[in-house]
């Protein structure tokens, strides 16, 4: 069955002029939910692909400015914690006209009770560090990095590892297949700043594919490896989200992207998650948007900007 969320008009090659943009007025950024059965806080998954195809950036393109990100966030379970973070793929209105932007972050998590369990407290380098479960770059496309700390100065504890940064060419049409997998379940990592602890825990990998309108699938590559600390479990929260990057006015250009799937592998895959969309409450300054969900077809459409919404 096919639901349309707040349909409206399409109106494409639609730029607005010089709007002002402040949070009240701002695009707002919009979530999918995926309703897995069993769900996966039931049932962790441990390998889920999903697609976007930016079928229409031509405005944002003449900007010559801001972006878009369509990103799958994702949280990681475990007896001694949550690990959580996303991956998705980012369009730039400075870019050339069929360059895609590949990121892969994840986020510190907070350890449930204490470290000594895994190793010597006293050979941690600081006072917090016992406290958390960290996330370690495996390949040289990762990086211990403070994530969205340029977004939101002043925010703390935001320590983690930002994998990516590798430019995809696309024509017309292609979908943008991106993949992320346990590879390893029973790890051992030791990390240069602290090198007399080795920890204990699971690898997991991001990769993205290019995959043509006539269905030919180029040869998948990697994004970055991650080592998650006393990470036992798998992935236990999966969902999308439509993100313009930095302060969009409503109006500043038309853009859409379709997202398919996720499907997941393994011998005991479930069947693809019905997918549901609710609009965002508390911002009522800009409502220049549309989904549309098919869940015949396990896509939903995000339309964003002039000649969308209310």
């Amino acid at each position: 069955m096919k639901a349309i969320i707040m349909s409206s008009a399409f109106l494409a090659g639609a730029v607005a002029s010089d709007e002002p943009c402040t949070a009240p007025v701002k695009q707002p950024a919009l979530y999918l939910t995926y309703h897995f059965d069993p769900p996966l806080k039931q049932q962790n998954a441990y390998d889920l692909s999903a697609e976007t195809v930016w079928n229409h950036t031509s405005d944002m393109k003449k900007t010559h400015q801001y972006g878009v990100y369509a990103a799958h966030p994702v949280g990681f379970a475990g007896s001694k914690g949550e690990i959580s973070g996303y991956f998705g793929t980012q369009v730039f209105g400075k870019a050339p006209a069929d360059e895609v932007t590949l990121l892969f972050s994840i986020w510190d998590g907070r350890r449930s009770g204490t470290c000594a369990d895994d190793y010597d407290p006293s050979l941690a380098p600081n006072a917090t560090w016992c406290g958390a479960l960290h996330a370690f770059p495996v390949t040289d496309t990762c990086k211990r990095h403070c994530n969205d700390c340029g977004l939101h100065p002043g925010w703390h504890n935001t320590t983690g590892v930002q994998c990516g940064g590798q430019k995809v060419t696309v024509s017309p049409g292609d979908a943008i297949r991106t993949r992320i997998h346990r590879v390893e379940a029973d790890a051992k990592f030791t990390f240069a700043e602290t090198p007399k602890i080795e920890y204990q825990g699971s690898v997991w990998r991001a990769t993205a594919q290019v995959v043509s309108a006539a269905g030919v699938a180029a040869a998948p590559f990697e994004i970055g490896k991650i080592f998650f600390e006393s990470l036992d479990g798998g992935l236990d929260r999966f969902s999308a989200f439509h993100e313009h990057i930095g302060c969009v006015p409503c109006s500043a250009f038309y853009e859409s992207e379709i997202r398919r799937g996720p499907w997941e592998g393994g011998a005991d895959a479930r069947a693809p998650p019905a997918i549901v969309f609710t609009p965002p409450k508390n911002h009522p300054g800009c409502t220049k948007y549309d989904v549309a969900v098919d869940n015949d077809k396990h896509e939903a459409q995000f339309f964003s900007g002039p000649g969308t919404g209310q």
